[in-house]
């Protein structure tokens, strides 16, 4: 079958008759790559014996600091706040951006109606 709609060219980047996962085949970093490395990344996380033995990173081990009683909720959300400024994408920005980053990540979280109840069933 095919479609009256055409991409910008006139014709479609792959012929429609072509079965899915054969479109990228010998070529790296195709979509059949991205969908072999993301179910090997699933099978090494399934293989785990023990998910809960491992110990938690990130936002999850700041939860846990915070359930324990370890950490207040501003401790809490000040250090997600520090881990998402240390994200890669952010750090390659420049000085200026990032500043521009933290303000509308703190504004956010102090104005938002949202993350204000959020916020507010933490303290509890």
């Amino acid at each position: 079958m095919t479609s009256p709609i055409k991409p910008p060219g006139g014709k479609p980047p792959i012929p429609p008759t072509t079965p899915v996962g054969q479109a990228n085949k010998g070529e790296k970093g195709g979509f059949s790559d991205a969908i072999k490395a993301s179910e090997g990344a699933e099978a090494t996380a399934a293989s785990s014996t023990d998910a809960s033995a491992a110990p938690a990173s990130g936002a999850e081990a700041i939860a846990n600091r915070l359930q324990s009683g370890e950490i207040d909720a501003d401790t809490a959300m000040e250090e997600l706040v520090q881990r998402a400024l240390q994200n890669p994408s952010i750090q390659g920005l420049s000085a200026d951006a990032r500043a521009d980053v933290e303000a509308t990540l703190r504004a956010t979280i102090a104005d938002d109606p949202t993350f204000a109840r959020l916020r507010k069933d933490l303290d509890r």
